[in-house]
């Protein structure tokens, strides 16, 4: 029986000193910029930093949330991680990648851009005194900044990748159980992918190192689909 492995997108997010220390020079330069002002800020001022950093804060719960919390439900009933795979198919993953990286310029141009435009809506803002902002004045500051939150934590997630798990094959988040599978080959045009699937076939990219593997698997999970004399016949 093929041991399972634990994924590194099962683990906790690990963050090394690079991230910390990017994460503190970030910091750093938001409090370079606005310092030199913080002396003369009046209450207003402060509602409106507290609005932006409470619904920040609050986006990316949400973020983390939605983008992860379905994830998490769908591995723990499938069971134990046996195999990981890659994207399961080229242009999917090309299109991916575009977004990730669109949505990490954007996460980095909000980074950047969020503080000089607070900082100039501060130079804009008037006295307590003068114009008191209460809590409706707020709440839009507090909703825009949640919404840029979860949408940077949203977009930037990793791709989910398919899994063969202890009660079915995992594809982004749904499971397929053993029994329920009506193919598992290799396919004849391809011979380094498996169409694998139920109601709707699953062309997934084997590396080499991993064929023995997924046909251990196979032959342990679905051995009257996918036995011994049937590991190199094709689709």
């Amino acid at each position: 029986m093929p041991n399972p492995t634990e994924s590194p997108s099962d683990k906790p997010p690990q963050f090394d000193l690079g991230c910390l220390l990017a994460v503190i020079a970030i910091f750093a330069g938001i409090f370079t910029l606005i310092a030199p002002f913080v002396v003369d800020f009046n209450r207003n001022h402060w509602l409106i930093i507290g609005a932006v950093s409470g619904g920040f804060c609050l986006g990316i719960a949400a973020g983390v949330l939605i983008a992860y919390y379905p994830r998490y439900v769908a591995r723990n009933r499938s069971g134990d991680l046996l195999l990981e795979l890659p994207p399961n198919n080229a242009a999917g993953g090309v299109v991916w990648e575009t977004a990730v990286g669109v949505g990490c310029e954007g996460v980095i141009t909000l980074l950047f851009g969020v503080p000089i435009s607070l900082i100039a809506f501060l130079f804009q803002t008037p006295t307590y005194e003068k114009f008191p902002l209460q809590f409706s004045h707020l709440l839009p500051i507090a909703g825009v900044a949640a919404a840029m939150a979860a949408i940077g934590i949203i977009v930037t997630a990793p791709k989910l990748r398919p899994q063969l798990r202890q009660k079915g094959l995992l594809v982004e988040l749904k499971l397929t159980p053993w029994e329920k599978l009506t193919t598992a080959r290799w396919s004849s045009l391809k011979p380094d992918v498996l169409r694998i699937g139920s109601y709707g076939v699953e062309e997934l990219a084997v590396p080499p190192e991993d064929r023995e593997r997924v046909e251990a698997i196979l032959r342990e999970y679905c051995p009257n689909l996918f036995s011994a004399d049937e590991a190199a016949a094709v689709d």
